[in-house]
């Protein structure tokens, strides 16, 4: 038995690489407990809510005729005062342009609800999910609220939860910042 040879020195290499990638997997995994698995659970979950209001502007687009590469419908009027709109129907712009913000919104807010979740989820895990999921059913209300009801109406209801979902996490983040600093 002496193991000799190039591709001995490489397999025990591989098997020392392994070995230590091992080592460190089941290190990180003993620093958590049970609840933090909630937390890539609760970010799935989010991310398949946001980008699932992305059907409802594929549907809006299908049914006002907004061509792509057109993110938002206009309508202006030409030298003759006449109407002249991306959508098929001027009186439509405003309905296109109220699915499409209600899903852009929960777009530009998602990346950041994701960040305060994976903080604040390291101390908090549980109560970091539940921020999260609450920013999620809001900002799906929000979207539809947006829809179905206009700008002025968007906020109504059960959107209200997206702000109760985003001061839990920035209060969640706040005291992680805390514990941390202070230990």
């Amino acid at each position: 038995g002496v193991m000799a040879g190039p591709e001995s020195r490489a397999a025990a290499a591989r098997r020392s690489s392994q070995s230590k990638r091992q080592k460190s997997e089941m290190s990180i995994l003993a620093l958590l407990e049970a609840d933090h698995a909630f937390v890539p659970l609760a970010m799935v979950v989010s991310t398949i809510g946001v980008v699932s209001l992305g059907s409802g502007v594929m549907a809006a687009r299908k049914k006002f005729n907004v061509p792509y590469p057109n993110m938002y419908a206009v309508c202006i009027k030409d030298a003759n005062g006449k109407p002249v709109s991306t959508c098929a129907n001027p009186e439509d712009v405003d309905k296109f342009n109220c699915v499409q913000r209600g899903h852009q919104n929960a777009l530009e807010s998602h990346y950041s609800m994701l960040m305060l979740t994976a903080v604040g989820g390291i101390l908090f895990p549980r109560a970091a999910s539940a921020g999260l999921m609450s920013w999620t059913f809001g900002a799906v209300m929000y979207s539809k609220n947006y829809s179905n009801r206009g700008a002025d109406k968007r906020n109504g209801g059960l959107a209200l939860f997206k702000y109760l979902g985003l001061l839990t996490l920035l209060c969640l983040n706040l005291a992680t910042s805390y514990q941390i600093y202070t230990k």
